[in-house]
């Protein structure tokens, strides 16, 4: 299984396909492709919370294998004591030149039954277990999410979103809503008109969390403002505005318009060791209010 080859999604994916055609593991049609991104606070705010000192907290996914010893080699998260977290595995640049948007790359894996380990290193008593059959050929995105308890303990939940590499509409705008705001309740997307107002040509599009719509393509004939972006409110339950963005008009392309953070501050818990005796010692920490949207480039 190869784990070290990677693609954008955008306007260069043919061409990047192509170029790979002599190496024949890579193109073959066993081949499903996978990518991961952290739209968690509590991971970020754990290694912030841990204070002066070299602190680092490192998140790999272990694919196929419990050997922890040889997690270097699989994509990783990692947190600074800043709280500053890498966003995505595999990174790639993180963007392409003249795309306002981040992309996704992908990582490259053998079509099938894989088994992925979510492992939080130095606290490996909070890692997660997925199973997941990646058809040939095929393309899924792993969300890591927070999710809220009860007990007010520190959690995540992992949401999987499949993807085609293909325009759903190559004259529009695509997009899927990807709800992973835990606080946020059932959340609705109205897209604006360049005069002011909302568009009714445009669909609402409502989801829940922790879930994803299907695309929706968007005309954006007098949508679109000065600064070449489509803009929209995230509209809360009783129909107020959360907050305002835009997406990036690349027509033909496909998004994810991802909202993450908590629309109130919360105190919580997070466990931070594991004594002999099994016991699990927590320490309390704030996670300010911070809803927000991040646009994703798929395809």
């Amino acid at each position: 299984m190869k784990t070290n080859d990677l693609f954008p999604a955008g306007l260069f994916l043919l061409l990047l396909l192509a170029a790979c055609e002599p190496e024949a593991d890579i193109i073959s049609p066993q081949a499903a492709n996978v990518n991961f991104y952290d739209a968690t606070e509590m991971l970020a705010a754990q290694a912030a919370d841990a204070g002066a000192g070299a602190y680092e907290l490192r998140f790999p996914i272990l694919i196929n294998t419990q050997d922890k010893d040889s997690a270097s080699m699989f994509p990783t998260f990692i947190y600074s004591k800043s709280g500053e977290g890498s966003g995505q595995a595999p990174s790639g640049a993180g963007s392409v030149p003249h795309m306002e948007e981040k992309v996704a790359y992908y990582l490259r894996l053998a079509a099938g039954k894989n088994r992925f380990i979510f492992y939080c290193d130095p606290l490996p008593f909070i890692s997660k277990t997925a199973e997941r059959e990646l058809p040939p050929q095929s393309n899924t995105l792993f969300y890591l999410a927070d999710s809220l308890r009860d007990d007010n303990i520190t959690d995540y939940t992992v949401v999987t979103a499949d993807e085609r590499l293909e325009s759903e509409n190559r004259e529009k705008v695509n997009f899927r809503f990807v709800h992973l705001s835990p606080d946020a309740g059932k959340i609705t997307l109205r897209f604006k008109k360049r005069d002011g107002g909302y568009a009714t040509a445009a669909p609402d599009v409502s989801a829940s969390f922790p879930g994803y719509t299907g695309y929706f393509a968007v005309d954006t004939t007098g949508l679109v403002n000065n600064r070449n972006k489509l803009p929209f409110d995230v509209l809360d339950e009783s129909g107020g505005v959360l907050l305002s963005s835009a997406l990036h008009t690349g027509v033909g392309g496909n998004y994810h318009i991802v909202l993450r953070g908590f629309i109130e501050t919360r105190q919580l818990k997070y466990p931070y060791m594991r004594q002999s005796d099994g016991n699990i010692l927590y320490k309390n920490i704030t996670i300010k209010q911070n809803v927000r949207t991040a646009i994703r480039r798929v395809f």
